[in-house]
């Protein structure tokens, strides 16, 4: 299956963002994933758009999944930095979040899961 119609199916059935997080305000004190995940914003719009070839479409296609390894590679400084690289990673829930596919978030995941104090959180991260 071709990653438009993959795309164009999965995205059919995703809850749309609350605003506040779908995009950061311009100017506003962002994080670098809240400053990359708005630029992803971006060229998922402009990679989605009814009017775009093939071609064209996967060029920039090819953008947004360098800015998905940019946000991954990002170290996450809150919980809504850590939602963002989910949501761009899983392109909006329409891929899974993997250790496979996705190793640095899913370590980040877990480590934030393993808080030192609580042997039950690790026990369920590890099991």
């Amino acid at each position: 299956m071709k990653r438009r119609t993959l795309l164009t199916a999965g995205s059919a059935a995703l809850m749309p963002l609350p605003a506040g997080l779908a995009e950061a305000s311009p100017g506003a004190n962002l994080s670098p994933i809240e400053a990359a995940f708005a630029e992803w914003s971006r060229a998922s719009r402009r990679a989605n758009a009814r009017d775009v070839g093939e071609e064209e479409y996967n060029r920039r296609t090819d953008i947004m999944l360098a800015l998905e390894e940019t946000i991954e590679a990002i170290p996450a400084q809150s919980a809504r930095d850590l939602a963002l690289k989910i949501l761009a990673v899983s392109n909006r829930w329409a891929f899974a979040v993997s250790p496979e596919a996705h190793p640095t978030l899913c370590a980040e995941i877990v480590a934030l899961a393993q808080s030192p104090g609580d042997p039950a959180a690790r026990r369920m991260v590890t099991a």
